[in-house]
């Protein structure tokens, strides 16, 4: 039976070090503990430019801010309300997360709206958690004013500014959380329909932070470096709980600062001697691929101990790509170490050894497909699968059959089932999700309940490999989105598109994850369809909402797109068909055949636009020849990713500061060239 257990599968890290979560009813106890003992050590320091530009923050100062903040909470009577917080990244965050925390609040983290996107996704959050306040910042207040006077009920709901509420001299009185408590609810990615907040409380905050100490070998003597977003949970928990728990310094820096120059994150570490740190496997696509010997030269990597690879698979090509371009500057080449986890179990699951080679099974992929494990030679092209390590703490995975609810066996592939303190409390304002996702039981013998994770996988040499996904999820850079948002956004691009036959689906192509999308024309619209146009509008509008870019758009006949027996569109038959060329297709735009011809009078180009032509080039791999100055931008695969590389690069051409936001406005190349010439 595929099922393991975390007991006596590792090791402690000393026999003087028990478990801190033993000790403490929360981590607001154990700020105030460190407080007292430790006033003036540093406990945050916040990189606020990625480099030089930065905010330290002491557990004196962290108490006393925190305190503040609570204080002005408590005497508004929020206690057990739910807070929202849209901030930008930076220490204001991290001081009204915790303000929260100390107020016995339920903290929202959440990304402030950016201003070319809808606020579809936040007024879903609101209504959901019945938020009480919005606390911001005045630089985000804009914003959320606008957005306010655009929707009737919710004019009425108090909003504060940071800066409002840290004026006030308030006394705090001294409240300790219990485990039990609710800390904050954890929205997943998505927008659409009803929003799953995951209920956190203080206790799994604990546990989960007493398993990464465990599974991480994490001390005092550790040094976390993260650029990861901190209002979700890997930047959260990994960048701002663990380091008070464990009692270790943690450095953060933006997510920006990162993505327009990756080597800022390994500079980083040289300069504060960084042991950890972690992201999803495209920023290590990022580090092997934007970096000259030049910039290497000067980097010396033998104080990193781990770098975690999570929030998407873990990719043996980039591992090996990875430790080859770093191997000069002392890149130890057992740091990298697949990861898993979710917001439902806090963070983190289970990852592979500190210090032990990653483990990559190749496996027969006929076989995979009919869900056996069939181990086949390197050599044989298999589908390629990282092992994630064994749980931790208390945490118990099973492999279980979907259907039957039964345990698999040791060679099937299954649903990954987990259990343990770390496991959250369900979904906020949903019992019956919440009873469906946290309250599984094993058919046979009704134990635990189960959280069911929606991830397939199997249990091999007493590894967990994570294989797949039963849930219907896209994963692109990292980012959660749900495939139900993109086909909303899909079918509201243009009334020709018949509303629910849409799919949306991921497919491994150029060596990472894609985006496709299917939709069905109205049979009245097919005699005067305009295919480039529908599907442009479609392209921009999952750039403006998602910022993602398409691989693939196609657009099939009425009634062709494959169903369920029920009558439910089937992702999983449509990507097949999609793959085999057998949808009925109408029109298709893919991202590797649709760059057109240049016009046949071409225009004489400026310095601007022969740079940009060559940047696209290089970047997308898309002849010169082939791009248009007038096109639409949404026409290339620029992503949000891609957009704050270019940014960043033309400022440092053209000595200009240009803002992600700005290359995401702009219709055409020839838009983003005014751009810089205007500057």
């Amino acid at each position: 039976m595929a099922i393991f257990s975390s007991k006596n599968d590792r090791s402690p890290i000393t026999k003087e070090d028990p478990p801190i979560d033993a000790a403490f009813s929360s981590l607001v106890e154990r700020v105030q503990h460190h407080a007292t003992l430790q006033p003036q050590k540093i406990v945050y320091t916040y990189l606020n430019d990625g480099e030089n530009d930065a905010t330290e923050i002491s557990y004196e100062m962290l108490d006393r801010e925190a305190k503040r903040y609570a204080a002005f909470l408590q005497d508004k009577g929020l206690k057990g309300e739910r807070i929202l917080l849209l901030y930008p990244q930076g220490y204001q965050f991290i001081i009204a997360l915790w303000g929260c925390l100390y107020a016995g609040a339920i903290a929202i983290p959440a990304y402030p709206p950016k201003r070319n996107q809808s606020f579809l996704r936040l007024k879903n959050i609101i209504h959901n958690s019945n938020a009480k306040l919005i606390a911001t910042t005045e630089s985000i207040l804009p914003r959320i004013t606008s957005f306010h006077a655009s929707e009737k009920q919710l004019r009425e709901m108090a909003h504060q500014t940071h800066e409002q509420i840290m004026e006030n001299r308030l006394a705090y009185r001294p409240f300790l959380p219990q485990r039990t408590d609710l800390a904050f609810l954890q929205y997943t990615s998505g927008s659409t329909g009803a929003p799953k907040g995951v209920m956190v409380s203080h206790g799994n905050i604990l546990a989960n932070c007493q398993q990464l100490k465990e599974g991480f070998r994490l001390g005092k003597a550790s040094i976390s470096v993260h650029w990861l977003p901190i209002f979700h949970d890997m930047g959260l928990v990994f960048g701002i709980f663990s380091p008070v728990y464990t009692d270790y310094h943690s450095v953060l820096m933006p997510p920006i600062s990162f993505i327009q120059k990756p080597l800022r994150w390994f500079r980083a570490f040289q300069q504060y001697n960084g042991t950890i740190g972690g992201a999803p496997n495209f920023a290590y696509d990022l580090l092997a691929t934007k970096v000259t010997e030049e910039e290497k030269a000067s980097l010396d990597l033998s104080g990193i101990v781990t770098l975690y690879n999570g929030a998407e698979p873990a990719r043996q090509q980039t591992h090996e790509r990875l430790m080859e371009t770093y191997k000069s500057v002392q890149l130890n080449t057992n740091c990298l170490t697949p990861a898993y986890g979710m917001a439902e179990t806090t963070l983190h699951i289970s990852s592979e050894e500190v210090q032990e080679r990653a483990q990559y099974l190749h496996l027969d992929r006929a076989a995979y497909q009919e869900g056996k494990v069939s181990v086949v030679p390197k050599t044989a092209k298999g589908y390629v699968v990282a092992s994630v390590g064994r749980p931790c703490h208390d945490m118990k995975v099973v492999i279980v059959n979907p259907e039957t609810l039964s345990p698999c066996k040791k060679d099937e592939v299954g649903e990954i089932w987990i259990s343990g303190s770390s496991v959250t409390q369900g979904y906020w304002n949903n019992s019956t999700l919440t009873q469906e996702t946290f309250g599984a039981h094993i058919a046979a013998t009704h134990e635990e309940p189960y959280l069911r994770t929606g991830d397939m996988g199997f249990i091999w040499k007493q590894k967990l490999y994570v294989s797949g996904r039963l849930k219907d999820l896209i994963i692109i850079n990292g980012a959660n989105h749900y495939p139900q948002d993109i086909e909303l956004a899909t079918e509201q691009s243009d009334p020709c598109i018949y509303a629910g036959n849409t799919a949306a689906f991921s497919v491994d192509a150029a060596g990472k994850e894609q985006l496709v999308v299917v939709a069905e024309v109205r049979r009245t619209a097919l005699r005067r369809l305009d295919t480039a146009a529908v599907m442009e509008k479609i392209r921009q509008a999952i750039l403006t909402e998602f910022e993602i870019a398409p691989f693939a758009i196609i657009l099939i006949r009425t009634m062709s797109i494959p169903k369920t027996s029920s009558g439910k569109i089937s992702r999983h038959q449509c990507k097949e068909a999609y793959l085999r060329g057998e949808l009925a297709v109408v029109g298709a735009w893919e991202a590797e055949t649709a760059w057109g011809e240049a016009p046949e009078t071409a225009s004489p180009m400026g310095e601007t636009m022969q740079w940009l032509f060559q940047w696209i080039e290089q970047k997308m791999r898309i002849p010169a020849s082939r791009l248009d100055p007038d096109h639409a931008l949404s026409q290339y695969p620029l992503d949000s990713i891609t957009a704050i590389e270019l940014a960043a690069d033309l400022s440092n051409r053209f000595n200009v500061r240009i803002n992600p936001e700005e290359i995401f406005q702009a219709k055409s190349l020839q838009e983003i060239t005014e751009l810089i010439d205007n500057a």
